[in-house]
């Protein structure tokens, strides 16, 4: 049986959570396709939807990220080519002596959002809590409450895709 078709885009949707399941199923993709590839002299396109919790395992080849397009919806991501995060990204390492975590991304935004929100003059709280687009460094965050009275989460997400090419796209 092939696993690849090879007369439209293919999506293998991997939501395995550790990190040798992840390591195995995208190297069996990716052997699948080279195979077969081989032998017929086709290509297709290729998609994997992941997690973003796969970024926090380092003993993955990244360079089969970008080979089979993996992809991913997540609420927190910061684009390195950014400025403000290229800028942070130096002040940081000249602090600590490494590039800073996603969590360190985070940590800065949810403390710039919530900071400014408490010292923004307005009628509530709720209402102030989402006026940071623009300044923050990873996805903007709109905060949505969950109930009347109950807590806020971030109802922004984005689509982070590597492709083929060598790229990281945000979308």
């Amino acid at each position: 049986m092939n696993i690849i078709d090879w007369n439209r885009p293919n999506l293998f949707v991997v939501p395995a959570a550790d990190e040798v399941t992840v390591d195995k199923t995208l190297a069996g993709i990716s052997s699948a396709y080279n195979n077969t590839s081989a032998r017929t002299a086709r290509t297709a396109e290729i998609r994997v939807l992941g997690t973003p919790k796969w970024l926090r395992y380092n003993a993955l080849d990244k360079n089969l990220y970008f080979k089979l397009g993996v992809c991913f919806v997540s609420s927190y991501h910061a684009d390195r080519t950014d400025a403000r995060v290229r800028k942070f990204d130096s002040r940081y390492v000249a602090a600590y002596g490494e590039m800073p975590s996603l969590y360190s991304y985070k940590g800065y935004d949810v403390t710039k959002s919530f900071v400014k929100a408490l010292f923004t003059p307005g009628s509530s709280f709720d209402d102030r809590l989402n006026c940071n687009s623009g300044e923050l460094l990873q996805v903007p965050y709109r905060y949505v409450q969950t109930q009347p009275g109950g807590s806020h989460l971030n109802g922004e997400w984005v689509v982070v895709e590597y492709s083929p090419a060598y790229t990281i796209s945000v979308k």
